[in-house]
């Protein structure tokens, strides 16, 4: 089968999804799948350390702000695929559009992406160039959600505004999780500033950061943290991305946390993040505080009743007395 022309491929079963049509997507070779599930089945070029993970099936357990993953495997010797939720949602990119966003909304968006990349960190991907094309934004009552590609194969080349570097310096070499780290400075630097850091009078092919100290407009504990982020030495960002999102849920509470807490990566709808520190966090009641409670309850309901009983008793035996 020819998978570079998708549309020869319309009606196909693939591993039981129907291929619908082709979708002129920048990831990849893009089908839209329908069954049970629609989904969308981005096709691969096989390399040896990817068909080993399609091989062995690319996790399909959510977690919080990454696509969905409906399905992998290998399609012949020269292809595999990953099936991914086929989610209609504009980008960060066209979000971008607009032009900077207010720093309580780029903090909240800055927050989901950390929380995504750890989850991620926790299955021992990093996606190491994310840009904003990548990355689906969802709108909802308590504000923008995101969803990043569930794997680096389906990163997309450079398009639109995306046209300068996201990838940290040390990507090219041996990077571990602290490279999405830098990746995630840029997205912040242009959600505040519009632009992305890099120096714009720099030569064709040559990625240089313009000299950042602080970010005009950006509260001072952003502007830090992403600055921090920036740092072209791993060993001078965080410790982790389980660390970032610590001091992003701190930053947006409002309190400075004494220590970076350990981050364990949730499914959709649960809260991802455990801050420690001088964070005011009330405790949850004990059960036996909640039964006595009940109790309580339960005892003032029985005794209106006795007084409502009585009182009725007293008014018949008047009546009759009368």
């Amino acid at each position: 089968m020819d998978w570079n022309d998708l549309a020869s491929v319309r009606g196909t079963e693939i591993d039981g999804h129907r291929v619908e049509e082709a979708i002129d997507a920048r990831t990849a070779r893009t089908l839209r799948l329908s069954d049970r599930r629609s989904g969308r089945l981005h096709v691969l070029d096989l390399d040896p350390a990817l068909e080993a993970e399609l091989r062995a099936g690319i996790d399909t357990t959510p977690a919080r702000g990454v696509l969905p993953v409906l399905g992998s495997g290998v399609l012949d010797a020269d292809h595999g695929y990953i099936v991914t939720a086929d989610v209609e949602a504009p980008t960060l990119d066209d979000l971008l559009e607009e032009g900077p966003l207010e720093a309580s909304r780029a903090t909240r968006i800055l927050m989901g992406l950390a929380e995504a990349l750890a989850s991620l960190h926790a299955r021992g991907l990093s996606l190491l160039d994310l840009r904003p094309t990548d990355v689906l934004v969802q709108a909802s009552w308590d504000g923008d959600g995101v969803l990043v590609p569930p794997h680096p194969s389906l990163v997309g080349p450079p398009s639109g505004r995306s046209l300068g570097g996201y990838c940290a310096p040390d990507a090219e070499f041996d990077p571990d999780e602290r490279a999405d780290q830098f990746t995630l400075g840029v997205l912040g630097f242009e959600l505040l500033t519009g632009a992305t850091p890099h120096n714009p009078d720099a030569p064709p092919g040559e990625r240089t950061l313009l000299p950042i100290g602080s970010i005009d407009g950006a509260p001072e504990a952003l502007s830090s943290l992403v600055t921090r982020l920036l740092r072209d030495e791993p060993s001078a960002r965080f410790p982790s991305m389980a660390a970032v999102v610590t001091a992003l849920h701190a930053l947006e509470s409002g309190a400075e946390p004494s220590t970076y807490g350990h981050f364990t990566p949730a499914i959709p709808h649960q809260r991802s993040y455990r801050p420690t520190g001088s964070l005011d966090v009330a405790p949850e009641p004990e059960v036996d505080e909640l039964e006595g409670e009940a109790d309580s309850i339960l005892g003032f309901l029985l005794l209106l009743v006795v007084a409502w009983a009585v009182a009725m008793g007293l008014s018949v035996a008047v009546f009759w007395l009368w």
